[in-house]
């Protein structure tokens, strides 16, 4: 029998702007997904997968190459390694950037970055990142120690659970000026609802989360 295979990550920023990440790199679309581009390649035997997609706006969003973060602010025409960064999962519209998947929920102090500039070296495609040459042109990829910076803070923290249980809260849905997210107890392989988290416009409220 052969195996499903993984179901294809995506991140639409409106009706017509969106990225997907395939066995070539993160593609883009700008008319709704009829015709698809590389915008990030991942080149040949790089053994690099695409983690994590966030488009927030047409010009501006984030992704995981490997374990490592990549911002661009020009619909991917460039991306730039990022330092720090939201936890997975994340998700973000707009200016707003969230990360969960830990004990709590993080936001960027601010999105997108005010300073984004490639101090490395600019390379082709995540095969060439550890490479002594920067491989082919176009060179889209900047390659740098400091990365651009995307300061997190935690604007919720999990309430103290019960004896030997263990919560984690994962992002669920973001809408305009407000998101929800589920909390779980992963103290078991399968993982117990335990509760909903909301937020609105800076506001946090919880239903279900009181420690039993």
């Amino acid at each position: 029998m052969l195996a499903t295979p993984p179901p294809i990550i995506q991140s639409w920023a409106d009706r017509e702007h969106a990225w997907r990440g395939t066995d070539k790199g993160v593609e883009a679309t700008s008319d709704g997904g009829v015709h698809w581009r590389v915008v990030f390649p991942l080149g040949v035997a790089s053994g690099a997968s695409v983690d994590l997609l966030i488009r927030t706006s047409p010009r501006v969003g984030l992704t995981s190459i490997a374990g490592r973060g990549w911002v661009t602010i020009d619909a991917g025409q460039h991306w730039y390694q990022a330092t720090g960064g939201p936890t997975v999962p994340a998700f973000g519209r707009g200016s707003l950037l969230f990360g969960t998947g830990g004990p709590g929920i993080d936001q960027a102090v601010q999105w997108p970055p005010r300073r984004v500039r490639c101090t490395g070296r600019w390379v082709h495609s995540a095969a060439w990142l550890s490479a002594l040459t920067p491989g082919p042109k176009p060179r889209t990829l900047c390659q740098q120690e400091q990365g651009v910076d995307i300061p997190m803070r935690r604007i919720w923290t999990v309430p103290t659970p019960p004896e030997g249980a263990d919560w984690i809260v994962y992002g669920r849905v973001l809408m305009e000026g407000q998101f929800d997210a589920d909390v779980y107890d992963m103290a078991t392989d399968e993982g117990i609802y335990v509760g909903s988290v909301y937020w609105r416009d800076g506001v946090v409220t919880t239903s279900g989360l009181s420690p039993r």
